[in-house]
């Protein structure tokens, strides 16, 4: 059995979120047969997508997967960018997350405000989603 490592579930995050493999092999520059590998190792016993000639689409299990991995890859994503932005710009960045209404109601004109007189401070607004169940 292959070893499982961040780059398998990457590989996976990108081709359900492409819903499609070829896309998940652009993204990061691999080719379609080592997409294909990554996915096949992350399918202990339980098939990820369904494939067909539009492209691919999650199983059950694959939503169960996508589901945290999204939520991962994100964080991931995000604080990798969090540590770029303050080595190399010194800036630091600051995480706002609410309501799609309070955002654009409220927060929209504080945060512009609050940007102006802190320039260096970089500012990721995320709308909260409500649970799924």
């Amino acid at each position: 059995m292959s070893e499982v490592n961040f780059e398998h579930y990457k590989i996976f995050y990108y081709a359900a979120k492409f819903n499609n493999i070829t896309a998940a092999a652009n993204y990061p520059y691999l080719s379609q047969p080592s997409v294909s590998r990554s996915i096949q190792t992350l399918e202990l016993g339980c098939k990820l997508f369904s494939r067909s000639k539009k492209g691919v689409e999650l199983t059950e299990g694959g939503k169960i997967l996508y589901k945290h991995i999204d939520i991962a890859c994100r964080h991931i994503f995000s604080t990798e960018e969090e540590i770029s932005l303050m080595t190399e710009h010194e800036a630091s960045v600051i995480r706002i997350g609410g309501s799609t209404i309070a955002l654009q109601s409220f927060l929209n004109g504080e945060i512009t405000k609050f940007h102006r007189q802190h320039t260096k401070l970089r500012i990721k607004i995320t709308p909260c989603q409500p649970p799924t169940q």
